[in-house]
Formats: structure tokens, C-alpha cells, sequence
């Protein structure tokens, strides 16, 4: 399983470094330097609010078709019948939900106009979502790996040409991003039908009432794990925007030194859904799953660390060359919500654990106090520290549902300590920091060639504190 996970591993991160990097600063950012910090700040508002309704539209399915088709893969056309037709309806609720949270923020007609767009944008989003936990659950690894590229390579493309051969003849407007996301999350669906067609024929959608209320009661507690985690990971934009005066243009600040996590969150995003179906495997077979979480845990902490500590250390210099409105604040933003980084890294594994475990009930409990700790820092410090409260907010919130994660795990799967794994952790931790430190402030040459100089030397620790094996990765990479 060691073997199966990492080979899908690198194959995952080699793909979506390829593509997701360059959407993010390519496209993206472009976007942003285009139509400026205040109207991309409104639709990141508008955005973020889509994306706090979005378990609506799924309650819980993606989480139980992953598990169920991995675990009973001969149930396939049952569960698709059912599910399909249970997520059409659950759009309709999704769209209501989205429609009464701008009335209830009082939403002018410009931000409803964006909303309605990023509303189909997001559904179909789900969509691809959904279905790839049918691909995943199919073990169609490799189809997986290109579905989660897919809808950006495309976006790549139709933004190049509205970006920079500019058919229209006019200055770039935000809606044409939002069309661009239409259009590409539209074909990927396609794309995903395709890739399981085989598994399709003989298909008859139906609404099996009882089938799906069943459904529903077994997801029950993992919607409310979700939901309550987009409290405490998207609210604090939500209460940006409309808790200060200049919302839009601090959201539109805010989420700039943000993409940059967003960026190297898609590392744990992958592992997550990589490790979710094999850990429920595991778990039915009752297999040890100790080396699979050590092996996970170690590669995903160590990619957090070098990444986080160069950036800190770099953060100002990096926001001025990324951004037409970059300073010393956006960059203290940055170094601030960077740190948060490690600790949302650490809790994709030992999220996916509980959640392949069905501990949601703990899980939900632990989230819920999240959610608290997250509102009242925000509304605490944001209306005084703007974007700056926003960042602290955030990286106080992962800290603590990390914390909190991995004292379940140690209790309910009774793990000891690995004091050999811990005291290579802590080395390494130190060696990056000083690495960049010293860097930093010995060497004077261009911060850019600083940083990538910081970046191969802390990519190298990784391998001196043996958190990555270079033998094994070489023996694996010969057996495949």
C-alpha cells in the first residue's frame, strides 16, 4: 500500500505542479493586477460565501461514495443511479442557501450578479468532485490525476487568449473569469463521464427515496464536519468584507498573500484524497495503518516546512514582485498566514484518517469548537487589525483543530510515540530555519537567488533527516 500511495503520489504533485502554479500566477494573479484589489476583493466575497453553502449541495455524498465504491466496487451502478439524481435536487437547496446568505448580508445588485455566475461556476465544480471519488473509488488512479488538472489547464487556455489577445477589444472584466470557469468546469464534467462509461451501460437514474435517506442519515455527521470547517476556513473572509470599511479592497489584499497557500495547499488536497480510500482499505482489512500514516505525515510536514520557512523570510520581496499593489503590509500578511500553512498541511492526514475511520462524530465535536475559536477571533481583531486580523485568525484556528486531531488519533488508534521520528522532525525543523536564517542575513546577493539557494539547501535536509528514504525512493522507482 506504501507503494501503491506513493507512486500516485508523485504522479499527482508532478501533474498539478505542472499546471495549478501557473493558473494560480499566471492567471490568477494576472486577474487580480487587471481588475484590482477592490472588484477581485468582491468576488472573492462572493466567492467564499458559495463556497460555505457548498456542502448543501452535496451533504456528505462525495465523503460516503468515495468510502462505499472503494470498499464495494460492485455496488457502482446502484449508488450512481441514486446519487445523481439526489444531487440535482440537492442544487436547487444549494442555490436557495447562496440566494438567502446575500440577502441576509445585503448584497448589493453588483455582488448578486457576480454571485449568480460563481453559483453555476461552483455546482459544477462539485460535480467534478463527486465524480472523481467514483474514479478514485474504481481505482482509476491515473484518470483521477488528470481530472484534478483538467479544469485549470483549460482555464489556462481560454484566459490566455481573453487575457492577452483580448477578442473583445475592451479592458478584461472579472465576469469573463467567471464564464472562462463555466466553460472549463462544464467540459471536465464531460471529460469524467467519459472515463467511466464502461461502468455507466445499463444505467437507470431513479429516486429511491429510502435509499437515500439512508444515505443521508450516514452522512449526517460528516456534513456536519464539513460545513462547520468552511465556518472556520472561510469566515473570516466573509466577516473582512463586510465587518471593515474598505472590506472589498482589504479581501481583495488578504486573499493575495493567500493564494500562495492556496498554491501549496493543493499538496495536501492530493494526499488527502489519495489517502482517504486506501486508509479506509486499510481499515476494512484490517491492516496497521501506523506506516502509511508515519510515511504520509513526515513527506507532508517536511514539504510544509521548507516551504513556509523560505517564505517567511522572503515574504515582502515576494508580495512587491507578484502584485501591481504588493508592499511591506501584503507581505506581512503573507509571513503571517504562511505559518497556518503547516498546520493545514498535517491536518489533511490525520483529517482523512478520522474521517476513513467514521470518527465524525469526535471529528464534528473538535470542529465545532473550531468554528467558535474562529468567529470570535474574528470578530475580535479583524475590525481593528483589517487583513492582518484575518491572517492571525486563521493560522490561531489550524493550530488548534491540528492539536486537537492528533490527540484523537493517539487515543483511538492507541499509537506510542516515535521518539526516532519526532527527534528527526525537530532536527530538521531547526536545520531549515537556520538554513534560511543564515541566507537571509549573510549572504549578500539577490533576494531571488537567496531564496531558491534557501530552497535547495532545505529541500536537502529532507533527505540528510531521512524524512524522505532516497534508497527506497530509488528501489520503487525501479520496481515500477
Amino acid at each position: 500500500m506504501k507503494k501503491v500511495f506513493f507512486i500516485n503520489i508523485i504522479i499527482l504533485i508532478a501533474a498539478n505542479i505542472l499546471i495549478k502554479p501557473f493558473y494560480l500566477f499566471g492567471i490568477d494573479r494576472t486577474v487580480q493586477n487587471l481588475v484590482g484589489s477592490t472588484i477581485y476583493g468582491t468576488y472573492i466575497a462572493v466567492f467564499t460565501l458559495t463556497m460555505l453553502f457548498q456542502i448543501v449541495s452535496d451533504l456528505g455524498i462525495r465523503y460516503w461514495n468515495n468510502r462505499e465504491v472503494a470498499q464495494h466496487e460492485h455496488l457502482f451502478k446502484k449508488y450512481f443511479a441514486n446519487l445523481v439524481v439526489l444531487k440535482l435536487g440537492l442544487a436547487v437547496l444549494y442555490v436557495g442557501a447562496c440566494y438567502l446568505a446575500a440577502w441576509i448580508l445585503n448584497y448589493d445588485a453588483y455582488y448578486v450578479k457576480i454571485l449568480t455566475l460563481v453559483i453555476v461556476s461552483n455546482w459544477l465544480a462539485d460535480f467534478i468532485l463527486y465524480m472523481r471519488t467514483n474514479i478514485s473509488g474504481l481505482q482509476y488512479y491515473y484518470r483521477d490525476s488528470f481530472l484534478s488538472i483538467l479544469d485549470k489547464l483549460l482555464m489556462i487556455i481560454i484566459c490566455s487568449v481573453l487575457l492577452w489577445a483580448n477578442p473583445f477589444d475592451e479592458p478584461f472584466q472579472i465576469e469573463w473569469f467567471v464564464y472562462a470557469q463555466i466553460v472549463s468546469n462544464f467540459i471536465s464534467c464531460i471529460v469524467a463521464l467519459v472515463f467511466i462509461r464502461k461502468h455507466l451501460k445499463g444505467i437507470q437514474f431513479r429516486f429511491n427515496l429510502p435509499f437515500l435517506l439512508v444515505i443521508l442519515r450516514q452522512t449526517r455527521d460528516y456534513t456536519i464536519v464539513v460545513f462547520l470547517a468552511a465556518i472556520y476556513m472561510r469566515a473570516d473572509t466573509i466577516m473582512l468584507d463586510r465587518l471593515v470599511e474598505d472590506g472589498a479592497a482589504e479581501t481583495g489584499i488578504y486573499y493575495a498573500a493567500y493564494r500562495l497557500i492556496t498554491a501549496a495547499n493543493m499538496v495536501g488536497v492530493l494526499f488527502s484524497g489519495l489517502l482517504l480510500p486506501m486508509f479506509a482499505r486499510q481499515i476494512k482489512e484490517k491492516e496497521d495503518i501506523g506506516e502509511l500514516l508515519a510515511f504520509s505525515f513526515q513527506i507532508l510536514y517536511a514539504i510544509a516546512i521548507v516551504i513556509s520557512f523560505c517564505t517567511i523570510f522572503y515574504r515582502n520581496e515576494i508580495m512587491i514582485s507578484l502584485y501591481t499593489e504588493g508592499n511591506e503590509y501584503a507581505g506581512s500578511i503573507l509571513g503571517i498566514v504562511v505559518i497556518s500553512f503547516i498546520a493545514a498541511s498535517c491536518m489533511y492526514i490525520f483529517g482523512s484518517l478520522l474521517i476513513a475511520n467514521e470518527n465524525l462524530k469526535q471529528l464534528g465535536f473538535i470542529s465545532f469548537l473550531t468554528a467558535i475559536v474562529n468567529v470570535s477571533l474574528g470578530y475580535l481583531l479583524i475590525p481593528t487589525y483589517k487583513a492582518i486580523g484575518a491572517a492571525i485568525t486563521t493560522t490561531a484556528t489550524h493550530f488548534f483543530i491540528l492539536i486537537a486531531a492528533i490527540y484523537l488519533v493517539v487515543r483511538i488508534f492507541k499509537l506510542k510515540p516515535n521518539y526516532s521520528l519526532l527527534m528527526r522532525l525537530v532536527g530538521f525543523t531547526i536545520s531549515v530555519w537556520l538554513i534560511n536564517y543564515g541566507i537571509a542575513n549573510w549572504l549578500d546577493w539577490e533576494w531571488l537567488q537567496q531564496l531558491m539557494t534557501a530552497f535547495a539547501l532545505s529541500s536537502v535536509m529532507i533527505f540528510v533527516f531521512k524524512l524522505i528514504d532516497l534508497k527506497m525512493l530509488i528501489e520503487l522507482v525501479k520496481s515500477k
